[in-house]
């Protein structure tokens, strides 16, 4: 069995994996790919620092290979969901205080930016709390109109003495989709209707919109 020759590796030697090498007797490095991948970590982190040229070289390289990049890394997230957290989680908090310098950094130049956000966000809150409301309510009102009128059976045969059509505009409903047909309350619920089976026909979506809250 093939042992790399670091006795520093961490990697078991069960679980150690060679890269090609096609000058070598056996054709494999002589190193594992963990030990090979964290020289050549090192070795660009070092050039990095020290050297413009390769620093330009490596910027080049990247934006030019972007979308390669990319793929490679959903790739690898995919393959492989559980080293990818580690290594996210592990890339976090060592670069936790340069993360933290840089998001200040950004909300210092885009306060108006943020603060239009919160603006957003806190209508949004209040349009969802306020629908949340709205739809309570009204299924209270349903609940206490209802005389048990409406069921599978009777809205089936609602539909069948409609011959199939809207109410309103005699569109054939079979030709629509699913989620276009609806029931709508002829009384509206908003102006006292009642939720049973005489306020009620079947109308395409359209329809029911373009009638709102209005008496037909």
């Amino acid at each position: 069995m093939k042992i790399c020759i670091n006795v520093e590796c961490p990697i078991d030697p069960k679980f150690q994996k060679f890269g090609k090498q096609s000058r070598a007797k056996d054709g494999l490095q002589t190193v594992c790919k963990y030990c090979s991948n964290l020289k050549s970590k090192l070795y660009k982190q070092k050039m990095r620092a020290t050297s413009q040229k390769f620093r330009d070289k490596d910027k080049s390289y990247r934006d030019a290979n972007k979308e390669h990049r990319k793929q490679l890394a959903i790739d690898y997230k995919n393959n492989d969901p559980i080293g990818y957290k580690t290594m996210y989680k592990s890339y976090r908090d060592k670069h936790k205080d340069q993360r933290n310098a840089s998001a200040k950094i950004y909300r210092e130049k885009n306060k108006v930016i943020i603060a239009e956000k919160k603006k957003l966000k806190s209508a949004s809150d209040i349009s969802r709390k306020a629908y949340k409301r709205y739809q309570e309510i009204r299924n209270l009102y349903i609940t206490s109109t209802k005389d048990g009128s409406i069921n599978p059976t009777s809205i089936k045969k609602l539909r069948e003495q409609q011959n199939n059509l809207c109410k309103y505009c005699y569109t054939f409903l079979d030709m629509l989709p699913s989620r276009k047909i609806q029931l709508d309350h002829v009384i509206p619920l908003s102006k006292n209707g009642k939720h049973i089976i005489s306020n009620v026909v079947w109308s395409c979506q359209r329809c029911n919109l373009q009638k709102f809250d209005s008496i037909i």
